[in-house]
């Protein structure tokens, strides 16, 4: 939620492209690969387990976030390079989202199926908004790179912690 709502103003300050162009340069590429991972992410189970394929795609969009802050600092070919960017953030979300989910559904007892997922709707919401008011401040402080760089970090840093506290690989319920 936070990057596409970044999206227009990246496109236009870092990229320097119009507005009516940002689709066809970070939208559909993203969409391409998340559509491309999701096509091959049946051959990736056989061989991963869904724990790696979630540290894989969490690993990737953050250095894909990284990647797009580090843009700014590139005088020649920014699109080039962010339409690959998207590519790998597409592929990224797939990676996490779709195996997640599985987990989800395979450890939850069917019996709080419903709540679980209540649950996680109302806190996807709840934690999503502040953040969203959040980084529109920084965004506008500091710039859109600072953001995206912020935002990388941030995914690179939950995932070092999580490794380290062993998070993943917990017991079923």
């Amino acid at each position: 939620t936070i990057i596409s709502t970044s999206l227009p103003g990246y496109s236009t300050e870092i990229l320097g492209i119009s507005l009516n162009d940002a689709s066809w340069s970070l939208i559909v590429p993203a969409a391409a690969g998340a559509l491309a991972t999701t096509l091959v992410l049946p051959k990736f189970l056989r061989r991963f387990t869904k724990n790696q394929i979630i540290q894989a795609g969490w690993c990737m969009g953050a250095l894909g976030l990284l990647g797009l802050g580090s843009l700014v600092f590139v005088d020649a070919g920014r699109i080039p390079v962010a339409l690959v960017i998207a590519v790998c953030l597409g592929a990224a979300v797939t990676s996490i989202i779709v195996p997640a989910q599985s987990l989800l559904q395979e450890r939850t007892p069917d019996h709080l199926r419903g709540r679980v997922y209540g649950q996680l709707g109302f806190l996807l919401i709840l934690s999503t908004t502040l953040p969203l008011i959040g980084s529109a401040a920084i965004a506008d402080a500091l710039g859109i790179s600072t953001l995206m760089t912020l935002l990388g970090v941030i995914l690179l840093a939950s995932f070092v912690f999580a490794k380290a506290k062993h998070l993943y690989n917990r017991p079923t319920i």
